[in-house]
C-alpha cells in the first residue's frame, strides 16, 4: 500500500502527505485539521466585534451629543469679545443687522449666567445655569420646543401667585427631566389642574459685592434633551425674568442665529464678523434734510438735530424714525440738548433765547433773551438743571421746568469762563459739579451743591476745547481740543494729570468707557480707545466708522458703546463704537468638548486595534504550528512538483481563511450587539441592579449608537489584511524549505 493512501474507512494519519488537488485544497485540509485554528478564528471575531461595538457607541455618542448641543445652542452664537456676561445692549438693532446677512433664518437673544438653586423641601443649594430666552423667537433658532415634555415656550410668560406673599407674582421657568428627579417633593405645575400648587425653586445670584440676590420661580414646564448636562443643570426662563434676576440693565448675553443650511456656517460667520465689527453702521436717521448739530439723551433712546433752516428734529435712536419735529421759528438755532429721558428738549438761538419743548406733546416755552447768543446747552443727569453756555464766555445754570408748567426758571449758578465762546459743558454723574470750557483754552469747575468757589483749570495754549466729560467716579475730567490734544484733570483741585496727542484732527466728542481706565475720543476719521493708568495713555484700538465720510459732530451713547455722528452729508447715523464681538459656530464654542470626544474615539480605536493585532498573533502561531507539523508534507509536495509559490499560497490560505471567517463572524456579532446594546444594558440592570452606563457620567439616559458602514468595512478589511500579513512569514518559511533535507530529517 502506498504511503499516500490508507485502508478504506480509516482516516489519514496526521503526518500523511496530502498530494491531491492544488494549494486551495491543501490549505483547507490543513485548516480543518487544526483545532487551535478555531481559537484564532474566535479571537479575530471577538476583536472585530468589540471594535465595531465600541466605535459604534462612540459614533452614536458624538452624533447624539452634537445634535443635542446644536439644537440647544443654535448654529451661530454672537457674544461680546470682552467676556462680559451681559455685555450686549440694543440687541434688536444687532438682530436687524444679522437678519440682513445671507442664509440667516432666525435670530434670538439669550441671557445666561450661573446661579445656585434651592428646591422646595431641600436645604442644599445646587449650582445651575439659568438661560433666559425670548418665547416668540427661540423656536426659530433652537430645538427647545421639540424637547418640551410638559408645557410650551409661551408658558414662560405666565406668572403665578406667591404663597408666601399673596400680593406678589412668581415668574415661570422650565427645568430638565433629570433636574426634577433630584427632589422627591418636586412637582411640575399642570395647567389642566389649576388648583394644584406649582413646584417652586429659589434661584440665588451674586450681586458682585459678596451678597446674594434670591428670587423665587414657579416651575411650569419640563424638557428632555437626552443630554444630562442640559437636563440636570439648566433652568430656562423668559428673557425678561433672566435680565431681572441678574439685574442686567436691559443688556443680554448674546444672540443665537440659525441658518438655512449649516454647511454655510463658515461663510456667514465671516460675513457677520465684518458686519458686527467696531465701526459698523447700525442705522441712519430718517429724513433728507442735513443737520448741523446733534444731541443725545442720556438713556440713549433719542437723538436730536437741527437743520440749517432752523427745524429741530428728534429721532428714535433704536429705530431711526422721526419722532417729532419743531418747525423753524424766529432766530437761527445754535445749540440743542435733550433731557436724560428724551422727553424734553432745549433749543438755544442766536438772539440768546432758549426754547423749552415737550417732545411729542407740542408744548413750548421761551426763556427771556440774553445779550449773547447761545453756543452750548446741557441737561444735568437728573434732568432738574439746564446749563446754558454763551458766546461771551458766560455759563448759566438754570432750573429746568417743564415747558407746560408755566414756571419761570431762576438762575441756580453762573460763572464767567473766559473771553471766548463757551465750547463744551459737562455735568458729573450726580449733577453736583459742572465743567465749562471756552474757545481760548480756559475751563472752570463749578460746585453746584456747596458754597465753594469755582475751580479754574490752568489755561492751555490750545485751539479751544471742543469736548469734555466727567469720569464715572467724578474724580477726573477729560477734555479735548480742535488740534486733537486730550488732557486729564483732577476734578478736585484742577491739576492737569496728563496730556497726549489723541489725534491729528479736531476731536468732536469724548467719553469714558464701560471698563475702568478706558477712554474714547472721536475724531474726524476714527474713534480711538485709550487705556489710561498712572502716567501712561496707551492706544488700545482704532474704530473706523463704515463709509468714507469724515465726522463733523459726534456724541457717545451708552458708556461709549454707540456713537451718534454727523458726517459731511449731514445725515445723522448711529455707529457701533464698543468692543468687538465673537461670532462662533457651535463647534467652535464646544471645541474643547468635541476635541476630547475625538481624542477618546481615536485612543479607543487605537486600543481596539492593538487588541486586534494581539488576536492576529494567534493566526501567526497557528500557521507556524502547521508549518512545523507539515514539514514532511512540504518536502513531498515539492518532490512531486509543487512550486514555492504554490507552497506559500497553501499556508497563506490558512491565515487568510481564519481572518476572513473571523472578520465575518465579528461583523455579524458586532452589528447585532450594537443594535441591541441598550436592551442589553437594561437587562443587566434588571438582573444585577448595576447600570453599566450611568447617565450622570455619560450625559445620556440611553446608550447612543451608530454603526458606520465605512468603519465596519475598514475594521473587517484590516482584520483580513493583518491575518494575511501575519501568515506570510511562516508561509514564506515553508516555501523556502529544502525537500531533500526535510525528507531526510523526517
Amino acid at each position: 500500500m502506498s504511503q499516500s493512501q490508507a485502508p478504506p474507512g480509516r482516516p489519514l494519519p496526521p503526518s500523511a502527505p496530502l498530494v491531491g488537488g492544488g494549494p486551495l485544497h491543501v490549505g483547507l485540509r490543513y485548516l480543518t485539521r487544526k483545532r487551535l485554528a478555531l481559537v484564532a478564528l474566535l479571537g479575530v471575531a471577538l476583536s472585530v466585534g468589540t471594535i465595531i461595538v465600541v466605535m459604534s457607541v462612540f459614533a452614536g455618542f458624538h452624533i447624539e451629543m452634537t445634535s443635542t448641543i446644536r439644537g440647544y445652542l443654535s448654529h451661530l452664537t454672537i457674544t461680546p469679545a470682552t467676556g462680559e456676561q451681559f455685555g450686549l445692549a440694543d440687541w434688536e438693532a444687532w438682530a436687524a443687522q444679522i437678519r440682513a446677512a445671507g442664509h440667516v433664518e432666525g435670530v434670538a437673544p439669550f441671557a445666561q449666567g450661573f446661579a445656585l438653586v434651592r428646591l422646595r423641601g431641600m436645604d442644599d443649594l445646587k449650582p445651575v445655569l439659568f438661560r433666559g430666552v425670548h418665547p416668540e423667537l427661540e423656536g426659530q433658532v433652537a430645538d427647545l420646543p421639540e424637547y418640551m415634555r410638559v408645557g410650551a415656550l409661551p408658558d414662560l410668560l405666565r406668572t403665578y401667585p406667591d404663597p408666601q406673599r399673596p400680593e406678589a407674582r412668581l415668574p415661570a421657568c422650565f427645568v430638565g427631566e433629570q433636574f426634577a428627579g433630584f427632589a422627591p417633593p418636586f412637582q411640575i405645575y399642570d395647567p389642566e389642574r389649576l388648583g394644584e400648587e406649582p413646584g417652586h425653586i429659589v434661584l440665588v445670584t451674586a450681586t458682585g459685592e459678596l451678597t446674594a440676590r434670591p428670587k423665587r420661580f414657579a416651575v411650569n414646564g419640563m424638557f428632555r434633551t437626552g443630554y444630562s448636562d442640559f437636563d440636570a443643570g439648566y433652568v430656562v426662563m423668559s428673557l425678561e425674568a433672566a435680565m431681572d434676576l441678574a439685574d442686567t440693565g436691559g443688556s443680554v448675553s448674546g444672540l443665537s442665529v440659525r441658518l438655512d443650511d449649516y454647511a454655510n456656517a463658515d461663510v456667514v460667520r465671516d460675513e457677520l464678523r465684518a458686519r458686527l465689527s467696531p465701526g459698523a453702521l447700525l442705522r441712519t436717521m430718517d429724513g433728507a434734510d442735513p443737520v448741523a448739530e446733534i444731541a443725545v439723551s442720556a438713556d440713549g433712546s433719542r437723538i436730536a438735530g437741527y437743520t440749517p433752516r432752523g427745524d429741530v428734529v428728534v429721532w428714535g435712536a433704536t429705530d431711526g424714525r422721526e419722532a417729532w419735529r419743531l418747525p423753524a421759528a424766529g432766530a437761527d438755532v445754535t445749540a440743542i440738548a435733550l433731557a436724560p429721558d428724551g422727553r424734553r428738549l432745549a433749543a438755544g438761538r442766536r438772539d440768546g433765547t432758549v426754547q423749552l419743548c415737550e417732545v411729542g406733546a407740542g408744548g413750548t416755552a421761551t426763556l427771556a433773551p440774553a445779550e449773547s447768543a447761545v453756543t452750548q446747552l446741557a441737561y444735568s443727569p437728573d434732568g432738574f438743571l439746564l446749563a446754558v453756555g454763551r458766546a461771551d464766555g458766560r455759563v448759566n445754570v438754570l432750573d429746568a421746568p417743564d415747558a407746560e408748567s408755566g414756571e419761570e426758571p431762576h438762575e441756580y449758578a453762573a460763572a464767567d469762563v473766559g473771553p471766548g465762546p463757551v465750547t463744551a459743558i459737562a455735568f458729573d454723574a450726580f449733577s453736583e459739579r459742572l465743567l465749562a470750557t471756552e474757545g481760548k483754552g480756559r475751563s472752570v469747575l463749578l460746585d453746584l451743591e456747596g458754597d465753594g468757589p469755582a475751580v479754574r483749570l490752568p489755561p492751555m495754549q490750545t485751539a479751544g476745547w471742543t469736548a469734555a466729560a466727567f469720569s464715572p467716579d467724578r474724580t477726573q475730567v477729560l477734555t479735548a481740543d480742535a488740534t486733537g490734544l486730550a488732557a486729564l484733570w483732577d476734578a478736585a483741585d484742577g491739576r492737569m494729570l496728563r496730556a497726549w496727542q489723541a489725534a491729528r484732527e479736531p476731536i468732536a466728542a469724548v467719553a469714558y468707557g464701560t471698563r475702568p481706565g478706558e477712554l474714547l475720543t472721536a475724531g474726524a476719521r476714527d474713534v480711538r480707545v485709550w487705556s489710561v493708568h498712572g502716567d501712561d495713555a496707551m492706544w488700545l484700538r482704532q474704530i473706523v466708522p463704515t463709509g468714507s465720510e469724515a465726522t463733523r459732530r459726534a456724541a457717545f451713547l451708552g458708556g461709549g458703546r454707540h456713537m451718534a455722528r454727523v458726517g459731511e452729508s449731514g445725515r445723522p447715523q448711529v455707529v457701533y463704537s464698543g468692543p468687538p464681538f465673537l461670532v462662533e459656530t457651535w463647534e467652535e464654542r464646544q471645541k474643547t468638548l468635541l476635541d476630547v470626544v475625538a481624542m477618546e474615539k481615536f485612543l479607543q480605536g487605537l486600543i481596539m486595534s492593538l487588541i486586534l493585532v494581539m488576536a492576529e498573533f494567534f493566526v501567526f502561531a497557528i500557521v507556524t504550528a502547521v508549518v512545523n507539523e507539515r514539514r514532511r508534507d512540504v518536502g513531498i509536495l515539492k518532490a512531486i512538483g509543487y512550486t514555492r509559490r504554490q507552497i506559500c499560497a497553501a499556508f497563506l490560505l490558512v491565515g487568510t481563511a481564519i481572518g476572513t471567517f473571523g472578520a465575518a463572524a465579528g461583523v455579524v456579532g458586532g452589528v447585532l450587539f450594537s443594535q441591541n446594546i441598550d436592551a442589553i444594558r437594561l437587562f443587566i440592570r434588571r438582573l444585577t441592579g448595576f447600570d453599566p452606563f450611568p447617565a450622570d457620567i455619560y450625559f445620556f439616559s440611553s446608550i447612543p449608537h451608530y454603526v458606520e458602514p465605512r468603519m465596519v468595512v475598514v475594521t473587517a478589511g484590516g482584520a483580513i489584511l493583518c491575518s494575511i500579513l501575519f501568515s506570510l512569514i511562516p508561509a514564506l518559511r515553508a516555501a523556502r524549505l529544502d525537500p531533500v533535507r526535510t525528507l531526510h530529517y523526517e
